[in-house]
């Protein structure tokens, strides 16, 4: 019994030192993370919005919107304003059915209320599978090695993602759901190359999934439904 005890002290003891520690270590670099998020997350909005102004005012608007399932979900709403109004609009959304669990999306939005281009802020999908349908690859060419250095601190243009790409110009009225489905368009996990096949789909915000990637692919489309769940239900309040 003795021994016992003692290792419980010794045990009790050593949780509670390590949990010192990580607190500790915790509010130490809380401050820096928080400075990283927030670069991360402008640099987004710089992507995905044209008119992305950092001197702007920058408005935060947050709602709840419900699931298939019935479960709620925070959509937030990147207002950039100036003088004159309203001059850009962003919408970060995020889904946990991901196969590797909780992908975090920023959507630039269009006067017209539609997808202007997708960025993925966070995600755990499988590296060389789900990983690459949401990860945007630069293309090097000949004049970037030329124009090397000469716009330092400026915001490069968005690189293609053959899979998130699909998304651009889609309409986030709430009219019509965001399916994934087979359609004339198969797109490789692997090269995001497409391969053009026919197969029978139904109109409206149809989706191609890709292959190997269906979970992912899913996912995405589950996310981007919440934000246009949000944005139809308080497109007034977003003006």
């Amino acid at each position: 019994m003795k021994k016992i005890a003692k290792l419980t002290v010794a045990m009790g003891l050593c949780c509670g030192i390590a949990s010192v520690v990580l607190a500790v270590a915790d509010q130490a670099t809380r401050q820096a993370r928080q400075v990283a998020e927030k670069r991360d997350k402008m640099t987004a909005l710089a992507q995905v919005l044209p008119t992305f102004d950092p001197k702007a005012e920058l408005e935060e608007k947050r709602f709840l919107v419900k699931d298939a399932s019935g479960q709620e979900r925070e959509v937030i709403f990147h207002l950039l304003r100036k003088a004159d109004g309203v001059v850009g609009l962003a919408g970060e959304c995020s889904t946990t059915r991901g196969y590797g669990g909780r992908i975090h999306l920023l959507a630039g939005i269009t006067d017209e209320g539609k997808i202007r281009a997708i960025v993925v802020m966070e995600h755990r999908e499988t590296p060389g599978l789900g990983a690459i349908l949401l990860e945007r690859q630069a293309r090097k060419t000949l004049s970037d090695a030329f124009h090397a250095g000469k716009e330092a601190g400026a915001v490069k243009a968005l690189p293609p993602c053959p899979y998130l790409d699909q998304y651009n110009g889609r309409s986030l009225d709430g009219s019509v759901q965001f399916k994934v489905q087979k359609a004339a368009a198969k797109i490789s996990a692997t090269t995001g190359a497409t391969k053009t096949y026919r197969a029978a789909t139904d109109a409206g915000q149809a989706i191609d999934a890709v292959t190997g990637a269906t979970i992912t692919s899913r996912a995405v489309a589950d996310a981007i439904q919440s934000l246009a769940d949000a944005f139809a239900a308080h497109r007034e309040e977003l003006r």
